[in-house]
């Protein structure tokens, strides 16, 4: 059983160590259970084996590609690698806009949450 596993399940539980180490061994015995079944699946059908494989190097692909260009934007250095990069790996306004949803910048508004009111007659409430 890996180590995120035992995370998740003592995460759920919060502060109630039955329902941990109830999750915890139904969460083994599932892993036994699938682990058995999986194996006889792909000593079957050998394809499956492959189309995970090309899932899983798809998804890391667009991860490090997604988050290359995350970094770039958000260090400002936009022009720098548009300059340098080929015209097809440019990064488009719509990219830019994408990657900076959430990020506070200079101009933007700072929640001001808990800060004392001063009446006018300068005592605070």
């Amino acid at each position: 059983m890996s180590l995120d596993n035992v995370l998740a399940v003592a995460g759920a539980a919060h502060e109630h160590p039955w329902i941990m180490v109830f999750g915890l061994v139904l969460s083994i015995g599932l892993m036994g259970v699938a682990a058995t079944f999986i194996a006889k699946l792909l000593n079957k059908y050998r394809w499956i084996g492959y189309v995970g494989l090309a899932i899983v190097l798809y998804v890391a692909v667009h991860m490090i590609w997604d988050g290359y260009r995350s970094v770039v934007v958000r260090t400002g250095n936009l022009e720098q690698h548009n300059a340098s990069a080929p015209a097809f790996i440019d990064i488009s306004p719509k990219e830019v806009e994408k990657f900076m949803k959430g990020v506070r910048t200079d101009d933007s508004e700072v929640p001001v949450t808990g800060s004392p009111q001063i009446n006018v007659d300068g005592a605070s409430s």
